[in-house]
């Protein structure tokens, strides 16, 4: 686990390149670029020492040119060649006219599990992961340019965040389990939980404490939470995943009898 002072450093490290982003979109977008939104970890304070991301969701007048895409690709990918990055471009009016599937207009993507580190897609798809996004940053979204999160992006009905989040932990269940996803699902599914309960975003340290609370007899919270802020690697069993994933669905089904 990183000392006091290393991960203070660490997260003024992220900030200055989350800033040198925020100007590289400046530069290639130009007047067609209406805010840059800092969230996640740097932001709500739950950062992880080489793991976290630098989350920023750029917010564009109109869908970008080709040129433009390339240039972003090329700066985006300059500045943060040695930082886990997940740097998202939506349009105003996807941000501000919600629909259950958004559409994603541009993505850079740099994770040690991605082909070659990098993923970029300069083709416009629905990606339904943007409600999350969307709700964090109007939540807890510091914007590095622009208006304030809640002045250009909609307020994402429960519903839809929670029906998503369902989908995901339903395909889970059915897919083979992969240990090395463990820590992903169960936090998910601690920040689902907490989210029906509490009306509200959470970090997923805070849901995994908030989990252990509610149920104490359910290992795979502290398994994950182990695992997120210590350099233990505790394994997290199939049968403790799927208990918890079990338990969450359950929760989630009788949401609206509570």
């Amino acid at each position: 686990m990183a000392s006091g002072m290393a991960l203070e450093d660490a997260r003024e490290s992220a900030l200055a390149t989350a800033d040198e982003l925020s100007r590289a979109s400046q530069r290639e977008v130009g007047s067609d670029l209406i805010a840059v939104i800092l969230h996640g970890s740097l932001v709500s304070g739950d950062l992880v020492v080489d793991r976290s991301d630098i989350d920023l969701l750029v917010i564009v007048s109109g869908s970008l040119t080709a040129q433009q895409k390339s240039n972003l690709g090329t700066s985006v990918t300059s500045l943060a060649h040695d930082r886990w990055l997940d740097y998202r471009v939506v349009t105003s009016e996807t941000a501000r006219q919600l629909s259950p599937s958004p559409m994603l207009d541009f993505y850079v993507g740099r994770h040690p599990d991605l082909p070659e580190g990098v993923e970029i897609e300069h083709d416009v798809i629905a990606e339904p992961d943007l409600l999350f996004e969307f709700d964090i940053c109007r939540q807890a979204g510091r914007s590095l340019v622009g208006p304030r999160p809640t002045d250009v992006i909609g307020a994402v009905p429960e519903d839809w965040l929670l029906n998503l989040g369902d989908q995901y932990l339903k395909r889970w269940q059915e897919i083979d389990y992969d240990e090395h996803s463990a820590e992903l699902m169960v936090l998910t599914a601690c920040r689902l939980w907490y989210r029906s309960r509490e009306h509200r975003h959470c970090t997923k340290s805070e849901a995994a404490r908030w989990v252990m609370r509610q149920a104490a007899e359910l290992r795979a919270p502290k398994l994950a939470l182990e695992r997120r802020t210590t350099d233990a690697t505790p394994a997290i069993s199939e049968a403790d995943v799927m208990t918890l994933l079990t338990r969450v669905r359950t929760v989630l089904a009788h949401r609206h009898h509570a």
